[in-house]
């Protein structure tokens, strides 16, 4: 008898304050289970940026809008841009990579306007977006998306985003070749 009063005296402080602890474990509980929810539906800012991506080059291939300007001078398309954007974009080189360059047009990602600098191998066009990165630096490994294979980085203090239908080691390649000629 004399234990059980014991564990009742060592024990009462939980039967005292048992409703605080259940609504404690209970917030605590919400509050993990609304962290969570948080952190894995909510659309990340790269999720809207590759959303972006994506649409503009499919846009720039089924409605003939693959160039603002014709060119495979790197010199004559990086001038073009001259004046119409705040920046002058690098256009790399890649024709000894096998990579033709065709021209650029001006579209928008991340609600700004950016160079799309347009090249051709083979039957495959891809987009190169280029834009200053000011504090907002992207990385992004190689993906696909909707029969799109696309990557992202920095290089120089320029965001550049790569895409197309290529294989997926073939724009590994592209984007080897413009992190080593990608010069501003």
């Amino acid at each position: 008898m004399w234990r059980l009063g014991l564990s009742k005296t060592r024990y009462a402080w939980f039967f005292l304050y048992s409703k605080q602890l259940a609504y404690a474990a209970a917030l605590l509980a919400l509050g993990f289970a609304l962290s969570w929810t948080w952190f894995s539906v909510a659309p990340r800012k790269d999720n809207q940026l590759v959303a972006d991506a994506i649409s503009n080059h499919a846009r720039s291939l089924m409605v003939s809008h693959l160039l603002d300007f014709i060119s495979s001078d790197q010199y004559t398309v990086r001038q073009w841009f001259n004046g119409k954007l705040d920046y002058s974009p690098p256009v790399p080189d890649l024709s000894q990579a096998g990579y033709a360059l065709k021209g650029g047009r001006i579209d928008m990602l991340d609600r700004r306007a950016v160079a799309a600098i347009v090249y051709e191998h083979g039957k495959h066009v891809t987009n190169l977006f280029v834009w200053p990165a000011g504090e907002q630096k992207i990385d992004i490994d190689l993906q696909s998306q909707r029969g799109y294979n696309y990557c992202a980085g920095n290089i120089s203090g320029f965001n550049y985003f790569c895409i197309s239908d290529v294989s997926g080691p073939d724009l590994e390649a592209f984007k080897d070749e413009v992190r080593e000629r990608m010069n501003p």
